[in-house]
């Protein structure tokens, strides 16, 4: 008889570490928690799942990848970690296809995944205080005092830091569902400008000024189409001595400028701040609006800008809104 009460102690304390071993519990909360997969794609306004890459153009790849999880009312913050992204021998990442993180101690039922790359390009390290200290109404605000300003950057100045994305997405997580999928999105917009020279001699193109439509700041994570803050300011941005020529009946390669998403022409103003003027060696092309009827450029979009200059009219601008499709990897810069 005192053998056998000699060992329960022992076979209760096998039988509790078998119990313990079918699922983690988190020793503070003591909620369920398990190891969950995270699975990360970039893609266009359009799905890339075929493509195989982020970007097209130089430089516009993953550097850094931050991965913080929160509860659905983002009180609770059970995981953040940056992650840096294998680069090729030039800096930029290629033949992105999928990034995949492991994030364990997450608990089961619903929490959100939000993601920001390239958080270096914006400034700021987003550790869990960094968080906290810019949620408004849940949602994390990017406001850009310095000077000079993070964005607009032209096409050569992201070659080290690359160009913020994000995304977010809540999931129900259970002991059978612990794969969950997500893509990010580029947080900028992209303005690509060409000068068309229609003339019959060769164009000196000296200075490129844009309307007051650059923002201060915008929110990380895309909950509506804009997430532009009411509160943000507006600035012109303006480029001397481009020194670029266009010669007769040609047209320039596009000139890159990357900004945050914009909600300048507010209603009652009476003009549009979206405008564009040239200087060349002959002429001052006063500024005329691109984009008439339009009140916003949202992010992961490309706007082309093409002006025509002719010896009759003077300057024609035609643009268009389209998916960040360009394949140019060359991209001159404005000086």
């Amino acid at each position: 008889m005192n053998s056998i009460i000699q060992y329960i102690p022992f076979w209760l304390l096998l039988f509790a570490f078998t119990g313990c071993k079918e699922k983690d519990v988190d020793a503070l909360s003591g909620e369920e928690t398990v190891t969950v997969t995270l699975n990360i794609s970039a893609s266009s306004n359009e799905s890339r799942a075929d493509r195989g890459y982020p970007d097209v153009d130089a430089y516009e790849g993953i550097r850094t990848l931050r991965v913080f999880v929160t509860d659905e009312a983002m009180t609770k913050i059970y995981y953040n970690e940056k992650t840096d992204v294998v680069e090729n021998p030039d800096g930029i990442t290629s033949s992105i296809v999928k990034h995949q993180i492991t994030i364990p101690g997450i608990p089961v039922g619903n929490v959100t995944f939000y993601v920001i790359a390239n958080e270096e390009s914006l400034g700021v390290t987003y550790t869990t205080e960094e968080i906290r200290n810019n949620l408004e109404n849940r949602k994390l605000e990017y406001i850009d005092d310095e000077t000079p300003k993070h964005f607009p950057k032209k096409g050569s100045e992201i070659k080290e830091l690359g160009l913020p994305m994000s995304g977010k997405k809540t999931f129900n997580i259970t002991k059978d569902n612990k794969i969950v999928q997500m893509e990010v999105e580029r947080a900028v917009t992209k303005l690509s400008l060409t000068v068309e020279n229609a003339t019959s001699g060769t164009i000196q193109l000296n200075n490129v000024a844009f309307g007051s439509f650059f923002g201060d700041r915008f929110y990380i994570f895309p909950e509506v189409n804009l997430d532009v803050p009411e509160e943000a300011s507006y600035t012109s941005v303006a480029y001397d001595n481009v020194g670029l020529e266009v010669g007769p009946n040609e047209t320039s390669p596009s000139l890159s400028l990357y900004l945050y998403p914009t909600y300048a022409w507010k209603a009652g103003q009476p003009t549009s701040p979206y405008t564009l003027s040239l200087v060349t060696g002959n002429y001052t092309y006063q500024a005329q609006a691109f984009a008439p009827g339009v009140n916003s450029f949202r992010r992961n979009t490309q706007v082309n800008i093409h002006a025509r200059i002719t010896t009759t009219v003077g300057m024609l601008i035609n643009y268009a809104v389209q998916s960040w499709d360009s394949y140019t990897i060359d991209v001159p810069d404005f000086n």
